[in-house]
């Protein structure tokens, strides 16, 4: 899609676009007051548990929204064929390549004493979730409830490890909002359920960025292209230089969205290595290629240049793991505990 820009200056810019969308959010609450729960109704900063999609038996605690149901992806540019970063990639090897080191990065998190903690009080620890948002390429492409998640990746551009926000002289000088539809009576809607059932519940996993993006996820298979689905609407906007830096300084500078945490430098130093453990080559067969004997992607490793070390060499330091249990047990237990809607589940899962 090519606008002129007679076409692009006569579209709203950002801020337009998320006024539009807090009305259609009030709108939609007060329609659907009579169907959804009180608790689907909750504003930010709470966390709502529900049943795993893989594991009854699992829970998963969810940000919580100003409008149930409804769903938001931001692009500072326009592509009429949008994939997940692994789905980018043609080649095979370099699919497989990738999916090592997002294996590499899962086993770590494995590692860690409050992951283990999380996981045995039932919490699903969605692995896959945290290695797209800290870098890792998926399948899953990137969506959260919160509109003003979307809208900051929406008017800003990354580079050199930082985003900066962007003015009408980026890209073509206009991005895009992607918007799931809104419906009148949700549980009696065959495109609702199909939503729901696409997009991924990623919820609290103590490590702060998912939670912090209000993130959510849509699983896209080969071939699909998000662009097309019939599940969302498109809001075109122009880039201003001032509406995006207003959207910048309210995400505290990125620094909202992006905190400082232990997995952020993990998951660095396995992006730039050029290889992995044997352990990462063993977990990447059983989950990602299990056609596939472990000799063949070590040969594929071989034949790339990439190294198969005997042991990882980016796990959690003792430094590492001391800090972030003393901010769990000083006080991020306790917030989680009171941040979830529940009081039962709040006094089971205080100690």
């Amino acid at each position: 899609m090519n606008l002129s820009a007679k076409e692009i200056s006569k579209l709203p810019n950002i801020l337009d676009v998320m006024e539009i969308l807090a009305e259609s959010e009030n709108s939609d609450r007060i329609k659907n007051a009579q169907e959804l729960h009180p608790w689907k109704m909750l504003e930010e900063g709470h966390y709502m548990p529900i049943a795993s999609d893989n594991d009854k038996n699992l829970v998963k605690f969810l940000p919580t929204g100003p409008c149930f149901g409804k769903y938001y992806r931001g692009q500072n540019q326009y592509y009429s064929c949008c994939k997940p970063t692994l789905l980018r990639k043609k080649a095979l090897n370099d699919r497989m390549l990738s999916r090592l080191k997002a294996n590499e990065f899962q086993i770590q998190i494995l590692t860690h004493p409050i992951i283990q903690e999380l996981v045995q009080h039932g919490v699903d620890v969605n692995l896959e979730a945290l290695a797209q948002h800290y870098g890792f390429d998926t399948k899953i492409l990137d969506l959260t409830n919160d509109k003003w998640v979307a809208a900051f990746f929406a008017t800003t551009q990354y580079k050199d490890g930082d985003y900066y926000p962007v003015g009408s002289d980026f890209g073509e000088g206009y991005g895009v909002l992607y918007v799931a539809k809104s419906f009148l009576k949700p549980f009696n809607s065959a495109n609702f359920e199909l939503l729901m059932a696409r997009t991924d519940s990623i919820g609290f996993q103590f490590f702060p960025r998912p939670t912090s993006q209000s993130a959510y996820g849509f699983l896209m298979n080969d071939g699909e292209n998000f662009d097309d689905s019939v599940l969302f609407d498109k809001f075109f906007f122009r880039h201003d230089q001032k509406a995006s830096e207003w959207v910048f300084e309210i995400s505290y500078r990125q620094k909202k969205y992006f905190p400082n945490d232990t997995l952020t430098q993990i998951a660095n130093c396995i992006l730039q290595d050029n290889g992995v453990s044997s352990d990462a080559v063993l977990r990447c067969q059983k989950y990602d290629y299990p056609k596939s004997s472990v000799d063949e992607l070590k040969e594929i490793c071989v034949s790339q240049g990439f190294e198969i070390y005997d042991h990882s060499k980016h796990g959690f330091s003792d430094e590492m793991i001391k800090n972030d249990v003393e901010e769990w047990e000083s006080y991020g237990r306790n917030v989680f505990a009171h941040k979830t809607i529940t009081p039962r589940l709040v006094s089971s899962y205080q100690k």
